[in-house]
């Protein structure tokens, strides 16, 4: 019989009355059901060995179209990057593995990190952070920053304001943390941000579609980071407003008003003996008013702020008095509030490195002294090994350890 006539038969089956009765059917599964004889007389069935070769036939359809889909997904992906690599040197040329969805996952991430749209966003963030990389360094400093902290602060806010807020609309208003910048109307156009230099080169590179989704989470980037800033940063703290005062640069500007705010949270230097209240407060008075008026030509204004409020509470006046005695401990004092946690930290590393675990019995007395002996060299510039000690302190040490071990 011809092919062709075979599906015509089909159909006149069909046409006709169906299929064959169930009796039929039932012969043929069973006859198709008994194998043939082995030599030995024994019977096998045909149905195991069906559904094992229907499995090895389903499991090796199943590899080729994952094979055949990673060989697709691989091709593309290596034309969309404009490189003539062969498809067989893909996982080589990368070094990722040849597996099916780890090799497509990684093809992907590998195509996202090598875009130009990537590229663009990188560089932007890496102006950025060197804005903030500054701010973080001035944070981590030894030197006291709470008389400069509120200026350094308002200092970064307006440099991020000024790389999305029209000039104009920030200069309007007396305080910069009055400027809406929210507005879209008072921010610059897109090609007039503030972005970056190196970014532009990479950034002529994308589409116009491309360039409005970046330039459109510039503007959020900014909003975010200025939002930021006005929520956890002590913008507008009253504390570091007064603590300008201990700024010997700016000491013309301050008023007393500054002066009372911390003698007032400093109660220690109104309760002296043998002096009030008032006696004490006309005493700063007269003190910082010279103080403001002086030219301090005795001090070294190139030194650290804490050595300089040292030499002018060693200032005398015309009958060998200390002349600024009061006023140069308040400042001392005030110089004392950290601007950051980086000194508590510092300290906490001292003392893991002088309270070991093989002087586990020290005395925090002991601890104590050995700390402020530390922190005072390193003020100077020198290192604790190499403070010399005279005959007499060394007698005056052996002494005391003698009295310590007879007891």
């Amino acid at each position: 019989m011809k092919e062709d006539d075979k599906p015509k038969m089909k159909e006149d089956d069909k046409q006709k009355g169906g299929t064959q009765p169930k009796k039929d059917a039932k012969k043929l599964s069973e006859s198709d059901v008994v194998g043939k004889q082995n030599g030995d007389g024994k019977r096998k069935t045909c149905t195991k060995q069906k559904k094992q070769e229907s499995k090895e036939k389903s499991s090796v359809h199943k590899q080729q179209t994952v094979l055949s889909f990673a060989s697709q997904t691989s091709s593309t992906s290596v034309k969309k990057t404009n490189k003539t690599i062969p498809k067989s040197d893909v996982g080589k040329e990368t070094g990722l593995p040849e597996e099916n969805k780890t090799y497509i996952r990684e093809q992907r991430l590998y195509k996202l990190l090598t875009s130009r749209r990537c590229a663009v966003y990188a560089v932007f963030l890496q102006n950025c952070v060197q804005m903030f990389d500054k701010f973080n360094t001035m944070l981590q400093a030894e030197e006291p920053l709470i008389h400069k902290l509120q200026r350094i602060l308002l200092s970064l806010y307006k440099e991020i304001l000024q790389r999305l807020v029209k000039p104009g609309c920030i200069a309007k208003e007396e305080n910069i943390l009055w400027v809406d910048y929210k507005n879209k109307d008072e921010q610059f156009q897109n090609e007039s941000l503030v972005v970056g230099y190196e970014v532009k080169p990479f950034l002529e590179k994308l589409k116009q579609i491309g360039k409005d989704e970046f330039y459109e989470h510039v503007r959020e980037y900014y909003v975010t980071a200025l939002d930021y800033m006005k929520q956890k940063l002590p913008l507008s703290d009253v504390t570091l407003k007064h603590a300008e005062v201990a700024d010997i640069e700016k000491r013309s500007d301050q008023s007393f008003d500054s002066v009372v705010y911390f003698a007032d949270k400093f109660e220690h230097f109104l309760r002296k003996e043998g002096t009030t209240t008032a006696e004490m407060m006309n005493n700063l008075q007269t003190e910082f008013n010279f103080y403001q008026s002086d030219k301090l030509s005795e001090v070294d204004l190139s030194l650290p702020i804490t050595q300089c409020w040292c030499a002018i509470g060693q200032i005398k006046n015309e009958l060998g008095g200390l002349k600024f005695k009061v006023l140069s401990e308040l400042m001392k004092s005030i110089l004392c509030i950290p601007h950051s946690n980086a000194g508590c930290e510092r300290v906490f590393s001292l003392v893991r490195k002088n309270h070991t675990d093989f002087r586990g019995s020290m005395k925090t007395s002991t601890l104590e002294s050995i700390l402020v002996n530390k922190m005072s060299m390193s003020s100077k510039g020198k290192l604790c090994y190499q403070q010399q000690f005279t005959e007499e302190f060394i007698q005056k040490a052996k002494g005391a350890t003698y009295v310590s071990l007879t007891k």
